[in-house]
């Protein structure tokens, strides 16, 4: 199996909580509400600032600096990785 990155990795875990949260909606689930989906959507907002300022290459994966300024956001990413560190594709590096 191709290893992924993080950026990857939490892009196809938020593709598919959100698919799960859209069928709960409109299944009329009382335990699933519009707010899950902008629970969803607040972490890729995350996910997509960091990946827009990071420098994503392939000697780097998950970096730290971009454009000689500290990014800040890793730590937080890798936090947002923790509850699916049960995943077959999660990587312990990832671990903050």
């Amino acid at each position: 199996m191709r290893r992924v990155d993080l950026v990857e990795f939490l892009t196809a875990r938020y593709d598919e909580e959100a698919a799960i949260v859209r069928d709960g909606v409109d299944a009329g689930e009382s335990n699933i509400s519009v707010l899950d989906l902008v629970d969803v959507e607040t972490k890729r907002s995350v996910l997509s600032a960091y990946a827009a300022v990071a420098d994503m290459d392939t000697a780097n994966p998950e970096p730290e600096f971009a454009h000689g300024r500290a990014v800040g956001l890793g730590g937080p990413v890798r936090l947002l990785a923790l509850p699916y560190a049960g995943h077959s594709a999660y990587d312990e590096v990832w671990r903050p």
